[in-house]
């Protein structure tokens, strides 16, 4: 939980369908991307953009089990991951996942 931004932290704790309170397990994950770009070329996004200097997007594919089937089923998922970065801070945080880019 450390690396989700705050923006995001309460909400993807709190939603029952979350990969954060939900998932029972994870396996075979893999990591792709990282691809950098700017903040103006994330239209559409929901995270003030503001509050980061650097972005960068990655795709992660995993097994999961989840303890309730409630939006994914069990088995091969793909999550898109946001990531930013502050020039103060220096630490990647997780800004937005999805299942979509």
């Amino acid at each position: 939980m450390q690396y989700l931004a705050p923006e995001i932290r309460e909400r993807e704790l709190s939603y029952d369908d979350s990969d954060f309170t939900n998932l029972k397990q994870l396996s075979n994950l893999k990591v792709y991307g990282g691809d950098r770009f700017g903040a103006r070329d994330l239209p559409g996004l929901d995270v003030p953009l503001a509050n980061y200097d650097e972005w960068a997007l990655a795709s992660a594919d995993y097994d999961a089990v989840y303890y309730q089937v409630l939006t994914s089923d069990n088995g091969p998922q793909v999550r898109f991951v946001y990531l930013g970065r502050t020039i103060k801070s220096g630490r990647w945080e997780i800004v937005s996942i999805g299942t979509g880019p």
